[in-house]
């Protein structure tokens, strides 16, 4: 999956080609959806578009590890890379979906984390998703998405 503009003048214009087709790719962490929400863009296909239409329950339902909680950063001893609790779960996310439309359709629901706003980082990042098939009219209590600590890293504290 993936998000299709509307024009083509709607995509990155920092890749550049050169003479003997070296590209080089200029936009950091702004691809596909982070360039469009960046650019205040609105796409002809949205990344996980459906032919038909959904509905999710009004509220989340989001379940913290109360354990893992406790301290803001990783506190496991050291692995080769990190250190071991940095992948622990520290919350888990649902809800329910309902087929609202006329067919039947498959529902790509994507959990998006948003962060405080930084010059260099995107408005929000894709953290989880998840696809189902739904009859019209049916709902599902969506598989949940589990959080890790890793899914925001402070580059200062290193944690």
């Amino acid at each position: 999956m993936h998000t299709l503009a509307r024009n083509e003048s709607d995509y990155d214009s920092n890749t550049h080609i050169s003479e003997v087709s070296e590209i080089t790719f200029c936009e950091g962490n702004f691809i596909d959806y982070k360039y469009f929400d960046q650019q205040n863009k609105t796409p002809a296909y949205e990344f996980g578009f459906s032919y038909t239409t959904f509905t999710y329950r009004a509220s989340l339902t989001i379940t913290p590890n109360a354990q893992a909680l406790e301290h803001t950063y990783a506190t496991g001893a050291r692995a080769v890379s990190s250190r071991k609790d940095l992948w622990g779960l520290v919350s888990r996310v649902s809800t329910t979906v309902r087929n609202t439309g006329d067919v039947a359709g498959a529902e790509n629901a994507q959990l998006y984390v948003e962060s405080p706003a930084e010059e260099d980082e995107p408005v929000r990042q894709l953290r989880g998703f998840g696809k189902m098939v739904l009859q019209p009219g049916q709902t599902k209590q969506l598989v949940q998405f589990e959080l890790r600590r890793r899914i925001v890293w402070d580059t200062e504290d290193q944690g």
